[in-house]
């Protein structure tokens, strides 16, 4: 009877060490993922913030560009960028929760400052495309599609395939580049009263 007892209480305890040893397993296997996806993002965002100090302040668009409307109407960048103005800019090889987050961002911030202004220029939508993205989402701004998909800056800016904001003004200058980050509004928030500061 007492062995019966032992070997049911080692059985037992075989058992609970069996468990936790599951535990401990799936813990360090979330843990090592939840480390990968960390390491992802700081990587991603490095890429960002890196492009955003190299860029700033030192780009400037060549006056003969020229940018269509969702109508397929063409104006030059100096038309449309007669005094300085906030720029969303969007790919479509840039994922739909991270553009539509974006619009969301200003779009919100527009609600509470009418007298905010932006537009959005788009590389690789089709005009069909952006009437229906300006319609669905009730976008209130312009929408322009680049006409020279060459360009250095964009090109260049594509590496990180997330929708970015940046100013231009009347001299073509590119400045004020912004990643918004999806599980944040207070940085945008932030960037958009800084820029209200500015004289549009």
């Amino acid at each position: 009877m007492k062995y019966h007892k032992k070997h049911i209480v080692f059985r037992g305890f075989l058992l609970m060490m069996f468990v936790l040893g599951l535990m401990l397993f799936f813990l360090i296997r979330n843990k090592k993922e939840q480390s990968a996806q960390c390491s992802t993002e700081i990587e991603g965002l490095r890429s960002r913030v890196l492009l955003q100090s190299r860029y700033s302040g030192l780009i400037k668009i060549p006056e003969n560009n020229k940018l269509k409307t969702i109508e397929g109407d063409l104006h030059y960048f100096t038309t449309v960028f007669s005094k300085l103005n906030l720029v969303l800019y969007i790919n479509s090889n840039q994922c739909d929760s991270c553009i539509n987050d974006a619009i969301d961002k200003v779009e919100n911030y527009l609600k509470k400052h009418p007298e905010f202004k932006y537009v959005i220029i788009s590389k690789d939508f089709n005009l069909r495309e952006l009437k229906l993205m300006q319609t669905n989402r009730n976008i209130s701004t312009e929408i322009y599609s680049l006409t020279n998909t060459e360009l250095s800056f964009f090109n260049k800016m594509d590496e990180v395939q997330y929708p970015y904001y940046f100013t231009v003004n009347s001299n073509l200058e590119v400045s004020n580049i912004f990643f918004p980050i999806k599980s944040s509004s207070i940085l945008e928030v932030r960037y958009f009263e800084q820029l209200s500061r500015l004289k549009y």
